[in-house]
């Protein structure tokens, strides 16, 4: 008889983090739905930056490449 309380207290425990479980599947499905375009975007505006940062320096380098060239 001793044993029958905790047993009941695990199995209560596991049915309510199986029904916790669940319902966090439920409801992260739609806002993973909706997050997955926006991280997209963001993903995009970072990888212009980056170009756009890129292209930026490649024309610095030239710029002062062409100076140091022309002083000799």
């Amino acid at each position: 008889m001793p044993g029958i309380i905790p047993t009941y207290y695990l199995i209560l425990s596991a049915a309510n983090i199986s029904v916790l479980t669940f319902a966090y599947g439920k409801l992260a499905a739609p806002a993973a739905a909706v997050a997955r375009p926006a991280l997209a975007a963001k993903r995009q505006r970072m990888v212009s930056k980056l170009n756009f940062e890129r292209a930026r320096e490649r024309e610095f380098r030239k710029a002062t490449h062409a100076y140091f060239l022309a002083r000799k």
